[in-house]
């Protein structure tokens, strides 16, 4: 639920048209209900994951000492001892870094997530959302009908008169 800096009663307000849910709204809410949001009107959160800067960072400063620590060495030393040698600097290395690699700032990636709310597109003036929620409902296979209320039709022969 969207809730304005000015506002403590945490008013339910649409990302896109700036629809504030009214009372009547606001009562049809299901105290069960964990997203909090009035019949009709939808919660949609987009979550994405991207390579963190950061990570790569660290693992250039690694590979980076590595590297250093690899050029001391005497190039007529013994196969064996260099192998000892660049084990005991891949310790020396993984030890230093121990608690960056431990920091979720340091991650390999990111995580963005963004809530948006959205009011029923027949609150909107003019059908600004209309296009917007068919496009959701198209692209995530939701029916129209979870939604927004379809009409009903009349049944045949129905407020006609008899005679």
């Amino acid at each position: 639920m969207q809730q304005d800096e000015n506002d403590d009663l945490g008013e339910i307000k649409c990302d896109f048209s700036g629809v504030v849910a009214t009372a009547e709204e606001v009562a049809l809410i299901d105290p069960a209900d964990d997203i909090g949001l009035p019949p009709g009107w939808l919660a949609v959160t987009v979550t994405r994951r991207v390579p963190n800067p950061a990570y790569a960072t660290l693992q250039t400063a690694k590979a980076v000492r590595q590297a250093g620590l690899e050029a001391q060495l005497p190039s007529d030393m013994p196969e064996a001892d260099r192998s000892t040698m660049l084990r005991v600097f891949a310790v020396d290395v993984e030890a230093h870094y121990k608690a960056l690699d431990g920091d979720p700032a340091y991650a390999p990636t990111l995580e963005e997530s963004e809530v948006k709310i959205i009011a029923p597109p027949h609150r909107v003036e003019g059908g600004a959302l209309d296009g917007v929620v068919d496009a959701l409902i198209n692209t995530f296979g939701f029916q129209r009908r979870l939604v927004q209320p379809k009409k009903r039709k009349r049944a045949p022969g129905a407020g006609a008169a008899q005679g």
